[in-house]
């Protein structure tokens, strides 16, 4: 069994007086109660509205990008051709062959023979 030295006293608390009453919500809570939604729904749409508008911002710019990036690449090629041609026409076979092209000259212990068409 137990000895008194083995008991411990619990500390109880106070007894409290009456309960009070419990008061009734004050008429015209829920308007205020809905006001305070009605506050905080607008800030977040406003919030997400310009969220989305920096959103679709952002998708415009990338979307502007790759199209400058496939131009970049087109006029790269375009740039590296054009500097092959340049490389070619200063050889002298390069100047020749535009001489011959588009100068209509030939060189002079060359002969024209031309065909006739047997139409």
């Amino acid at each position: 069994m137990t000895s008194d030295k083995d008991f411990i006293p619990l500390k109880l608390r106070p007894a409290r007086g009456p309960q009070e009453p419990v008061e009734a919500p004050e008429p015209g809570g829920w308007f205020i109660s809905f006001l305070l939604f009605l506050a905080l729904f607008s800030i977040f749409m406003v919030v997400s509205e310009v969220y989305v508008e920096n959103y679709r911002e952002i998708e415009r710019q990338k979307n502007g990008l790759k199209s400058l990036k496939l131009e970049l690449e087109d006029i790269q090629a375009e740039n590296s051709k054009l500097r092959q041609s340049i490389e070619e026409l200063k050889t002298s076979k390069g100047q020749e062959k535009i001489a011959r092209q588009k100068l209509k000259l030939i060189m002079p212990d060359e002969l024209i023979v031309e065909w006739e068409s047997s139409q």
